[in-house]
């Protein structure tokens, strides 16, 4: 039903209308779920999308079904909306078709308004509210609508960003239920609010959902900024933990990174990537595994939210060599016939929590013998070296014995004396003193301050 044999104007399309007018409004008014002697509401939403106040004028529809109230002219500032009542009261169970005409600075546009039979309908949530988000960070929310129409239907999501709806677009069967996921992504700490509008192809406005959020940044606090291992013994594990805190009403999401690019990564965080709930905290355990003895790290690890907030967790360790020594320092086999052999313990003894590995650095073709050169002793362990002397001729022996320890810098020594005799000749008994007098004096000639170093006697 037409506005009584009367030509129908040219109609342009939404973004023609406003490009050339500066008014951004909808395709075209439809109403799909009506009957007859009802009386029906819509609205009619104007933006002014320029950047100039402008004068705004329409005109009412000719035909009895469609009605406005009494048009008066209003000015609409730049960025702001108006919105026009439009009242369906429909006669007869037909298709009605008519159109509004209306005025801005720029010239005359028409918006057609339109009754169709079968109709089309969706249901759809009034908002969707997402609260508090994260600023710089995807916050994901979904809905579901329905067609409860009687056509099957070709739509399509507008929605402006920050928000976004996927899929936007598909196909519905009459009595079908679709769901979209909505993500809102605030660039800034702000307010966002926008419409999710639906529409059918060729027919308009289906439906509309008031969509908002608040964007907000996140606040990180950290327990301590600075943690500090002491010294560990190589290849243990020490760790220290510390408590990242959330200080804000959105999550935070956070990732850790070192900031010294050295190879040598004997600091390690866990975890180094998670999301603190609002007002929350994180357990975060750092951990230190020294590698080399006599060395001192020095690191950092920087703690950010993809909104750019920061907090550095400076660590350092000082690595140190295993708590490990003899239970002797010396062996005196004391007096021992030529040809006979005798055996002495002497115990390595190992006082850390790690695992260490040794070496026995001595002749196995001599006097002395050991019976394991080599192995490992475990923690807080001791090893027992078994230590025989065998002499082949009359005389006094001595050897210092070096022992490596993997990982500590320096060496233990011990040594070994002991003096072989026979029935008809006994030599004077050999005894530490006499040793350490020795390499005493050796080192006094080795300095410059003595000359010659005698035999132990």
């Amino acid at each position: 039903m037409g506005r009584g044999g009367s030509v129908p104007p040219e109609f342009l399309s939404r973004d023609e209308r406003t490009s050339i007018f500066g008014i951004e409004t909808v395709e075209r008014l439809v109403w799909r779920k009506w009957d007859v002697g009802g009386e029906y509401v819509r609205h009619l939403v104007l933006k002014n999308v320029t950047n100039v106040t402008q004068k705004i004028k329409y005109k009412l529809p000719p035909t009895m079904y469609f009605t406005m109230d009494y048009p008066e002219p209003c000015k609409l500032s730049a960025g702001m909306s108006l919105s026009i009542q439009v009242t369906f009261r429909p006669v007869k169970l037909e298709r009605y078709d008519d159109y509004i005409e209306l005025s801005s600075n720029m010239g005359t546009f028409y918006v057609p308004v339109r009754a169709v039979l079968p109709y089309a309908d969706m249901q759809a949530p009034e908002q969707l509210d997402f609260g508090y988000c994260p600023a710089k960070e995807t916050t994901s929310k979904s809905f579901s609508f329905t067609n409860t129409g009687k056509l099957e239907v070709n739509y399509f999501w507008r929605l402006d960003s920050p928000f976004e709806l996927t899929p936007p677009t598909g196909r519905i069967m009459p009595g079908e239920t679709h769901s979209v996921s909505c993500t809102f992504s605030p660039v800034e700490g702000s307010v966002f609010v926008a419409t999710a509008v639906c529409e059918m192809q060729g027919e308009g406005e289906m439906a509309a959902v008031k969509i908002s959020g608040i964007g907000k940044y996140p606040y990180l606090h950290v327990e301590e900024s600075h943690l500090d291992f002491g010294e560990v013994v190589v290849g243990k594990v020490v760790e220290k933990t510390f408590k990242l805190s959330n200080q804000s009403l959105v999550p935070a999401t956070f990732k850790a990174t070192r900031s010294d690019l050295d190879p040598d990564r004997v600091f390690t965080i866990r975890p180094n990537e998670g999301t603190i709930p609002p007002n929350g905290y994180e357990a975060v355990t750092v951990l230190y595994q020294p590698l080399c003895t006599g060395t001192t790290t020095c690191d950092s690890f920087a703690v950010s939210t993809p909104a750019g907030i920061t907090k550095t967790i400076g660590v350092k360790g000082v690595a140190k060599g295993p708590d490990v020594n003899l239970s002797l320092t010396s062996i005196n086999f004391q007096s021992v016939e030529m040809g006979s052999s005798t055996t002495r313990i002497i115990y390595l003894e190992n006082a850390a929590d790690t695992s260490i590995g040794y070496q026995i650095l001595t002749d196995e073709c001599g006097v002395f013998n050991c019976d394991r050169t080599q192995g490992t002793c475990g923690p807080k362990a001791s090893v027992p070296i078994s230590i025989s002397f065998k002499p082949r001729e009359v005389s006094v022996y001595h050897k210092r014995v070096v022992v490596l320890v993997k990982d500590r810098t320096t060496p233990l020594v011990f040594d070994i004396v002991g003096t072989a005799f026979h029935e008809q000749k006994r030599p004077p008994l050999l005894k530490q003193s006499h040793v350490d007098s020795f390499y005493y004096k050796a080192k006094e000639d080795t300095s410059g301050e003595g000359s010659v170093v005698p035999a132990p006697g």
